[in-house]
């Protein structure tokens, strides 16, 4: 591995490490007993207002029966809920509940936080140049 990588694999388990500390804080002092887990479904389904469990499964690279499991907690806290497609019956969409919109915006609004305070260090066309870098690399 070459030295560019080495560092820029640092860098990224840096910022993961970091943002896992935000995320446990936030799950101690806001949320209802909820783990990462059931927390990374409540963003899925946040982001995309209502999905299959299938789309559920696939993005979040769990297993159908794992992913019942897990719902199927979240429906018993209130946070989702599940409904059959007016369009084809067979399909079960989930969608947040009130209770999970409200925690899946406290969340957002928490790692926009986390966001602004990464770009601080940077000035105005450091962060351009940041945000220009990680979009080439995210979109190949």
């Amino acid at each position: 591995m070459s030295a560019k990588a080495q560092q820029l694999k640092h860098h990224i388990e840096e910022l993961i490490h970091r943002l896992m500390i935000v995320e446990n804080r936030f799950l101690e002092t806001n949320a209802s007993k909820l783990s990462n887990t059931e927390m990374k479904v409540i963003d899925f389904i946040g982001k995309e207002k209502e999905c299959t469990m299938s789309e559920i499964a696939e993005y979040l690279m769990f297993s159908k029966t794992n992913l019942t499991a897990i719902v199927d907690k979240l429906v018993r806290k209130k946070m989702v809920q599940r409904d059959r497609s007016e369009e084809d019956r067979r399909l079960v969409l989930v969608s947040l509940t009130s209770k999970g919109l409200k925690l899946y915006e406290q969340e957002s609004e928490n790692h926009l936080r986390f966001a602004e305070g990464m770009l601080q260090s940077l000035d105005s066309k450091e962060q351009d140049e940041l945000l220009q870098l990680l979009s080439k690399i995210t979109s190949s």
